[in-house]
C-alpha cells in the first residue's frame, strides 16, 4: 500500500496546476488561452477575463504582478496586490484591492469581480453529450425582433399610445 502526504502529493502531482487562463473579450479575440509569464496587456475598450481552477480555493491566495509595455523589451514591473482567500466570501462578489508599487508605495486600485463555481455535488459530469461544438465558429447570433411585434405588427397602421 503506497502512502502519501496529502499536501506534497498535491504539490509535485502535477506541475501545470493550478491552470490560469485570460480572455479578452474584443472584435477579434474570445477564446480563452493560457496565461503567459507576463500576462496579457489590456487596450481599451477590450474586457480581460481570468479563469483559474484551484483544487482548494480555501487555501489559494493570489498574487497579482502589473507589467508595463516596453517597446522591444521585457516588459517592466511597476507593481502588485494580493487577493487573500478570505476576500473571496461569497460565490458572487466584487473586491477592491490597492496595488503597491515595487517600493511598497500606493499606486491605485484594482476591482476584481469574481464568481466562483463548484462542481455539483452528486452529479455525474462524464460529458458523454456536449454541445460544446453544436454552433458554428462563425455564427453571431440571432436577429430575433423585437418582443411582442407579432403578427399583429405585419401591418404598417398607425397606432397611437395615450399615457
Amino acid at each position: 500500500m503506497d502512502v502519501h502526504d496529502s499536501s506534497s502529493a498535491q504539490e509535485g502531482s502535477n506541475p501545470h496546476w493550478p491552470i490560469i487562463e485570460v480572455a479578452a473579450i474584443n472584435d477579434t479575440e474570445h477564446q480563452f488561452v493560457v496565461q503567459q509569464q507576463f500576462g496579457r496587456a489590456y487596450r481599451e475598450p477590450e474586457i480581460l477575463i481570468f479563469q483559474t481552477q484551484v483544487l482548494l480555493l480555501e487555501t489559494v491566495a493570489y498574487m497579482i504582478d502589473f507589467y508595463m509595455e516596453v517597446k522591444d523589451d521585457v516588459p517592466q514591473h511597476i507593481g502588485f496586490c494580493h487577493v487573500l482567500p478570505g476576500n473571496i466570501r461569497d460565490s458572487i462578489g466584487t473586491i477592491v484591492q490597492p496595488i503597491s508599487s515595487m517600493r511598497q508605495e500606493p499606486i491605485g486600485q484594482i476591482t476584481i469581480e469574481y464568481v466562483v463555481i463548484r462542481p455539483l455535488k452528486d452529479c455525474p459530469c462524464d460529458l458523454s453529450v456536449s454541445y460544446s461544438k453544436h454552433w458554428k465558429h462563425g455564427w453571431t447570433g440571432l436577429d430575433i425582433g423585437h418582443r411582442g411585434s407579432g403578427t399583429s405588427q405585419k401591418h404598417n397602421t398607425l397606432k397611437k399610445y395615450v399615457i
